[in-house]
């Protein structure tokens, strides 16, 4: 991925998961304090700080957008979604050895030396989702997701960056932040262009633009309105007949998954586990074939 792309993609992962947050941090003067203050601070393992270098507009328009999710969202299925995610969590942390011998797990590219160091980062990760203020729908409507990144998001990203350096590439992934270098090229008024460098990527320019005293991407500040306005069509176009079209049968794939695990957490042989692990993925990928939108109330 290009390191412009990367960098866009994670300022824009912070912002959606967003709320109205007071700014504790000192504002950057120079985009490259901006964008310098956001790499130690992702690196350091805090991603309040991509919120904070948000303008507040844009603040408010993504916890508009995450406050209409909640508003709209089937509540049955999102808390029924994170209660299965509860049973997987107890699952990963009781059968260890069950996975890590499965027919599942010698089919995937992770190399399972790291995952049995790291087993407990990824029960973690799971635990630190399902224990967040995500956990219910009922919470986005009202979400302040500055304090989340500050608490729960902070203990999410912790285990994530462990679980990254499993995954099947050279190297972690978040350690793009770590020696990242941000040089001013130009700047005049409230544009400028920065050149971004990277272990293991090539340079990149960026132009940068001043919008609420901020320094952000020009490319975002373009795109920001559209964005915005393509999401919130989105999310208030949810059709009705999709909730009685679509729901039970997720409920019933979702029943279906929640008695698997249910079996999973009772498996007292390797035999009887992986029988239930075939079952489940032959039923998730079946599931997949189906009709993919979400039901909404």
């Amino acid at each position: 991925m290009k390191m412009k792309k990367a960098l866009l993609l994670t300022m824009l992962l912070g912002l959606l998961l967003g709320g109205c947050s007071k700014n504790t941090s000192q504002t950057p003067e120079t985009p490259s304090d901006a964008i310098q203050v956001i790499s130690q601070g992702l690196n350091e393992g805090k991603p309040a700080v991509v919120w904070e270098a948000m303008p507040s507009s844009y603040q408010t328009d993504v916890t508009g957008l995450a406050h209409t999710f909640g508003a709209n969202m089937d509540a049955e299925i999102y808390d029924k979604a994170f209660g299965m995610l509860g049973k997987v969590s107890n699952v990963l942390k009781t059968k260890r050895d069950f996975f890590l011998n499965s027919a599942l797990m010698k089919s995937t590219p992770i190399d399972k030396e790291k995952l049995t160091t790291n087993w407990n980062a990824v029960v973690e990760l799971f635990t630190a989702i399902t224990g967040s203020e995500l956990n219910k729908l009922e919470n986005l409507k009202t979400i302040d997701i500055g304090k989340f990144l500050q608490k729960d998001g902070t203990k999410i990203l912790s285990q994530f960056r462990t679980v990254a350096s499993m995954l099947p590439q050279e190297g972690n992934p978040m350690d793009i932040f770590a020696g990242m270098e941000v040089e001013p090229v130009q700047s005049e008024g409230d544009s400028a262009t920065v050149k971004i460098s990277a272990p293991g990527e090539e340079p990149q320019e960026i132009e940068m633009m001043k919008v609420e005293d901020k320094w952000i991407p020009k490319d975002m500040a373009e795109d920001w309105s559209s964005l915005i306005a393509n999401g919130k069509a989105s999310l208030e176009d949810m059709a009705q007949d999709a909730l009685a079209e679509n729901k039970p049968m997720v409920i019933a794939m979702m029943a279906g998954a929640e008695a698997a695990i249910d079996q999973l957490a009772q498996s007292e042989t390797q035999e009887e586990f992986d029988k239930v692990i075939g079952g489940l993925m032959g039923s998730l990928m079946g599931g997949m074939m189906g009709p993919g939108s979400m039901p909404t109330r």
